[in-house]
């Protein structure tokens, strides 16, 4: 008896929150059959303990039953402001409205409009929105927004109060990056002592004007001038350094330890997604660390490269030939594979053109046991402009300047250990094989930047004064930008560089077109 009486009553109070729910859109409805509280059966009915347990228990039933059909109804519309909050927080970062190049102060004014926009556009008719807020904050690579809301709705039955439920909800969203999936980068890092002059325009103007830095505007490294009786060798590095003295691998070194750190930072997955394989070279190459995930160890690699400081010449062909190698044996079908080449661009390959034959270089050239050479010179010019004290260093003529690859130096009476010197820029053609096996070649070109002609004034100082800084200024260097150009893929893979500024600017841009990509998600 008791259960028949909870089930009609039941029915009968579910029929009226229902009746009251639907009364918003003017739409009554009719109390079923199964809803029908039977008043007249239960009136008929002459137990008196019916209707003690009736009276008793129709309050606190009354207040269930309300509490349950409000629970319901605010829950429901709890879930759809929720919504409306999450489209908002996502429309603050969207890639339409974010942008890195924003102030905060106007991100906060873009963001706050889309995210209002997007939350009015999903927010119920009937809901009573009391206030909305966006906060968001910017980082160098990221922007982090957080929408909150609060709001009230009806009761549908309420014993005390304005009967009013509160309704509220926040959401938050990210917008960045992360590492790309299913990427391999073999970075090629140019370690000759070219590498270790200043590193931008004002750094050389510094380094040349300081009599210690004798002989580093071409190359730091170990000199002496024995020509002059000089044998005081002096370890320019060494003092370029205790100096604080910014080298062009100082600016590489610190970009590329940056990237990482944040290339670990964004690392979507633990597993294997963006693998890294290190390479240096000088007149050889060396293998620092193959392809791996582990940006730890890269980052410690990266800090840890030094230029020796003995003369072993740079020679971008052999470097590039053995990085071929290194890609052919573990490029994957499964991966998107990239090759990054940072160099100032200058062959020099002292010591190494005896093997310029098989190396590639400059086929048909022979150096023979008497010291004579026969090749392409760079002048056409007899005697050499190089000559031995006391005649002092000519300055070339630019007449009969060979347009291709040639042989600037040695002149064929000795030059102090140097007679198979080679000065020249990079040649593109170097870095076709790489390019043929489907890989996307990219480029950043340190700036070379252009040598004082010491030439013109003094002929005699061999190490400072010797006519290739002529040779290197007129012939070499104004080509270097359009020969990494070509290098590349194309025009939009080689990047540019002359200071610590520009060279982190190319490097972020070369990791964030190949190795990262944008992403907008909630993070509630």
């Amino acid at each position: 008896m008791l259960k028949n009486v909870f089930s009609q009553f039941y029915n009968y109070v579910s029929g009226l929150a229902s009746w009251k729910a639907s009364a918003g859109s003017q739409k009554r409805i009719k109390l079923t059959s199964s809803m029908h509280f039977n008043m007249r059966s239960f009136s008929k009915n002459q137990h008196g303990v019916v209707a003690i347990v009736f009276v008793v228990l129709a309050v606190p039933l009354l207040l269930v039953i309300s509490l349950a059909v409000n629970y319901t109804m605010g829950s429901k519309l709890q879930t759809s402001l929720q919504d409306a909050a999450d489209a908002a927080a996502l429309a603050a970062v969207s890639p339409g409205v974010y942008s890195r190049k924003n102030t905060p102060e106007v991100q906060q004014k873009l963001s706050s409009e889309a995210a209002i926009k997007a939350f009015n556009a999903m927010v119920p008719p009937d809901s009573q929105v009391t206030s909305t807020t966006l906060v968001t904050k910017m980082e160098p690579d990221s922007l982090t927004a957080v929408f909150t809301f609060t709001g009230k709705t009806n009761m549908v039955l309420q014993a005390a109060g304005d009967g009013k439920m509160s309704l509220g909800g926040t959401a938050t969203a990210y917008a960045g990056q992360q590492t790309s999936e299913y990427i391999d980068l073999f970075v090629l890092i140019d370690v000759s002592q070219s590498m270790a002059t200043g590193a931008d325009p004002a750094t050389q103007a510094r380094m040349n004007a300081d009599p210690q830095m004798k002989y580093c505007d071409f190359a730091c490294h170990v000199n002496a001038d024995p020509r002059k009786g000089d044998l005081n060798i002096v370890d320019t590095m060494a003092v370029a350094i205790s100096k604080g003295y910014q080298l062009r691998i100082d600016i590489v070194k610190r970009a590329l330890s940056d990237i990482l750190q944040k290339a670990k930072d964004l690392t979507a997955d633990p597993n294997v997604v963006l693998r890294i394989g290190l390479y240096t070279f000088n007149s050889d190459f060396n293998e620092i660390r193959p392809l791996t995930s582990d940006f730890n160890a890269l980052k410690s690699d990266i800090n840890n490269l030094s230029i020796s400081t003995f003369r072993s010449g740079t020679n971008i062909k052999y470097a590039l030939d053995q990085l071929n190698n290194k890609i052919s044996a573990n490029i994957s079908k499964n991966r998107k594979t990239y090759a990054m080449l940072v160099t100032d661009a200058v062959s020099d390959s002292a010591m190494f053109l005896p093997n310029a034959g098989p190396l590639g270089l400059f086929p048909g050239f022979v150096v023979s046991p008497n010291g004579t050479f026969s090749a392409n010179r760079c002048y056409s010019e007899t005697p050499s402009p190089d000559q031995n004290p006391p005649r002092g260093y000519n300055v070339p003529s630019t007449s009969n300047v060979s347009s291709g690859p040639c042989i600037p130096d040695p002149p064929a009476s000795g030059h102090q250990g140097f007679d198979t010197m080679s000065l020249m820029g990079i040649d593109p053609a170097w870095c076709q094989g790489i390019k043929s096996l489907g890989v996307t070649m990219t480029t950043l070109y340190v700036e070379f930047g252009k040598l004082l002609d010491y030439s013109r004034t003094n002929k005699m100082d061999f190490n400072r004064n010797e006519w290739r800084h002529i040779y290197a200024n007129d012939y070499i260097i104004p080509k270097l930008p359009s020969l990494m150009s070509a290098c590349a893929s194309s025009a939009a893979d080689a990047f540019v560089a002359n200071d610590s500024a520009s060279v982190n600017d190319a490097v972020n841009k070369i990791f964030e077109k190949y190795m990262f990509h944008p992403i907008v998600r909630l993070t509630h």
